[in-house]
């Protein structure tokens, strides 16, 4: 895998959409302790402790505070429902 790959991430909750594009990586915090998404990454389900999400993308650092939340991954598509 190369560093620069990038993969589609939606950050949204039902009445506002946070961040919608390509995303270098994705970082969190659930009930095992922070991780790390990157592109290729396998298919995953996992819900949110209260942290700040971090997305890298090719222009930068983009930070998300969250109370609660869901991560999927799914076929290399990334979905972030946040506040639900």
């Amino acid at each position: 895998m190369k560093l620069h790959e990038t993969f589609p991430l939606k950050i949204y909750s039902p009445f506002n959409t946070y961040f919608e594009g390509p995303a270098l990586a994705l970082s969190a915090e659930n009930a095992t302790g922070p991780f790390d998404i990157l592109a290729k990454h396998e298919d995953f389900l996992t819900i949110l402790l209260p942290c700040t999400v971090v997305v890298q993308t090719t222009s930068g650092k983009k930070e998300f505070p969250m109370q609660k939340g869901i991560i999927q991954v799914n076929k290399d598509q990334v979905w972030l429902f946040a506040n639900i």
